[in-house]
Formats: C-alpha cells, structure tokens, sequence
C-alpha cells in the first residue's frame, strides 16, 4: 500500500464503543457494527478520541439533550447530584 492509499478518520469513541454510551443506550450495538464493518471494507484506520460527554460527565450520567451541555450550569447542577 502507497502513502497515497492510506486513509485514517478520527471518531469519537462512543460511535464505535456502545459500552462508553450513557448506561441507558449503552446497549446498541448495530450501528457501531454496521460502521466498523465499512471503515474495515474500505481499509480506513480508525483514531479514537475520548467521548466528549463520556469525559465531562462519566459513564453513570442521565441522556440529556444539546440544550443542557450547551448550558454551563445545569451540567455542572446534573454533575454533582
């Protein structure tokens, strides 16, 4: 393989690790299946940085929605209870 066929996509890793997803959707599998089997396909490397929300929140935290991360305050209020 060439320098020029080398593909690499960096991803989050709770798309490809269901097991890092809030504890309540953690268990769907199939689309993290269905993404690595076509990365694989197609030969692409896969880089994985920490999930943001995994990082911020841990993996015991409640799903919330853009509006809450978007808000200083009520994630740091959803934090600490």
């Amino acid at each position: 393989m060439s320098k020029k066929d080398k593909k690499i996509i960096l991803i989050a890793q709770c798309l490809v690790n269901p097991y890092c997803r809030v504890h309540i959707l953690g268990q769907n599998f199939p689309f993290s299946r269905r993404l690595m089997d076509y990365l694989m396909q197609y030969r692409v490397g896969v880089i994985q940085y920490p999930c943001p929300e995994t990082t911020a929140m841990g993996l015991m935290r409640n799903p919330q929605g853009r509006q809450q991360y978007d808000n200083i305050f009520s994630a740091v209020t959803v934090k600490s209870s």
